[in-house]
C-alpha cells in the first residue's frame, strides 16, 4: 500500500494503479492508464472482472505493452480518487473501483477511454468497520459478469448494481470481527457470488445467488480466525471447488453444496495470499510477519500470572481476573 507516488504496476489493459505519496495519507489516489491506444471492441473483450483477473490467476490476455511506462511516458489521463485499497475491475470501456471518502463508502464506475467518472454510488453503512492505521474500509475489489457489479464492504455486506448504478439486491451482513478490516474479495463462480468472512468469532464460506442476492449455501468455519486471503475457484478433473486458505488448514469446499472435500495443514496462523493454479497444480502458500515491535507482548510464566490473578484459585481464567492491559483487551 505505501508505494512511492510514482509507482505504477502494468497490466495488457490500459495499465490502472492508485498511488499515494509516503509524506501526506491524506492526499487524493490518481487512477493512471498507459497510452496503449483508446480500447477497441477487441481490447474491450479483455475483460479483468474480479481480483486478480479472469479465472483468478492474474495472467492477461497477450497483447502489445509498452517497453516504458510511468507518470509522464505514455500517459493517456489521470483523474482523482477517493482513498482506497481495492484493485480495479474493467469489462470493456468501464473501469469499476471503490472508494472511502467523508465517512462514505463509495463504488465508482469510470469511463476507461477518458477517465471520467460515470457514476458514484454510496453504500448504506450505518457505522464503519475499524481498520489498521494504514488500511481502508474500501479494501475488497469488485466484480462483474458484465450486466451486474457486486462489491462487499466489511461495514455493510454485499450489494449488486447494474452497470448504470442501479441498486439490484443488497444483502447486510454482520461487521467482521477484526480490528484490521476486512479483505477478501467477492468472486464469481458461475451463477453464484463466493465470499470468504474469516474473523475472530463466526468465521464462514457464503455464496449467494448473483441475480437476487439470496443465500444458495452458506458454510460455518468455527476453527478458523482472522484471515484475508479471497478465495480461489478450482476447476479439475471434472471437478469445481472453492478452495480457501485459513488458520493452519488449506480447505476445498464443493462449489454445489459447500460441503468440505478435502483439508491439509501446514499454513500460518493467519493467511493473506490467495490459492492459485496453472498446469494441473494448485498452489498456495501462507506467512504473515510479526507486528509492529511495540505491539508485541511478552507473557508472564503460568505459576507468576496464576499467583497475582487467579482470584478464585481454581487454575482458569475468566475476563474479568485478567488485569487491565492489552491481555485483557485480547481475551
Amino acid at each position: 500500500r505505501q508505494r512511492p507516488a510514482q509507482a505504477i504496476v502494468p497490466h495488457a489493459a490500459p495499465t490502472i494503479e492508485r498511488t499515494k505519496t509516503m509524506r501526506n495519507s491524506a492526499l487524493p489516489l490518481f487512477l493512471l492508464a498507459m497510452l496503449l491506444g483508446r480500447p477497441t471492441s477487441s481490447r474491450a473483450a479483455s475483460n479483468w472482472p474480479q481480483f486478480r483477473g479472469p479465472n483468478g490467476q492474474a495472467v492477461a490476455a497477450a497483447g502489445k505493452t509498452p517497453a516504458q511506462f510511468g507518470p509522464a511516458t505514455n500517459l493517456l489521463w489521470k483523474v482523482p480518487l477517493p482513498l482506497g485499497h481495492s484493485s480495479p475491475c474493467l469489462w470493456g470501456d468501464r473501469i469499476f473501483l471503490t472508494g472511502f471518502e467523508n465517512g462514505k463508502l463509495e463504488t465508482l464506475c469510470l469511463d476507461r477511454r477518458d477517465g471520467k467518472v460515470l457514476w458514484r454510488v454510496a453504500a448504506p453503512a450505518e457505522r464503519i468497520e475499524p481498520v489498521h492505521r494504514i488500511g481502508s474500509p474500501a479494501s475488497t475489489t469488485p466484480a462483474t459478469d458484465g450486466e451486474r457489479v457486486f462489491v462487499y464492504f466489511g461495514s455493510f455486506g454485499l450489494l449488486a448494481y447494474d452497470l448504470a448504478g442501479r441498486e439490484l439486491w443488497r444483502k447486510p451482513l454482520p461487521i467482521p470481527m477484526i480490528e484490521f478490516g476486512s479483505g477478501a474479495s467477492p468472486i464469481l463462480a458461475g451463477d453464484v457470488i463466493v465470499l470468504l468472512c474469516d474473523q475472530d468469532l463466526g468465521s464462514f464460506l457464503l455464496t449467494v445467488d448473483r441475480r437476487t442476492g439470496q443465500t444458495v449455501w452458506k458454510t460455518e468455519r468455527p476453527e478458523f480466525r482472522r484471515g484475508f486471503s479471497t478465495p480461489y475457484l478450482w476447476r479439475h478433473d471434472g471437478v469445481e471447488e472453492i478452495v480457501v486458505t485459513g488458520t493452519v488448514w488449506l480447505k476445498a469446499y464443493d462449489l454445489k453444496d459447500g460441503r468440505e472435500r478435502w483439508r491439509m495443514r501446514g499454513l500460518a496462523r493467519v493467511t493473506n495470499a490467495s490459492p492459485t493454479s496453472g498446469d494441473g497444480l494448485l498452489f498456495a502458500s501462507s506467512w504473515n510477519i510479526g507486528g509492529d515491535a511495540r505491539d508485541h507482548l511478552t507473557l508472564p510464566r503460568w505459576a507468576e500470572f496464576t499467583a497475582a490473578n487467579d482470584r478464585d484459585k481454581n487454575g482458569q481464567f475468566s475476563q474479568e481476573e485478567f488485569p487491565a492491559g492489552p491481555l485483557r483487551d485480547r481475551f
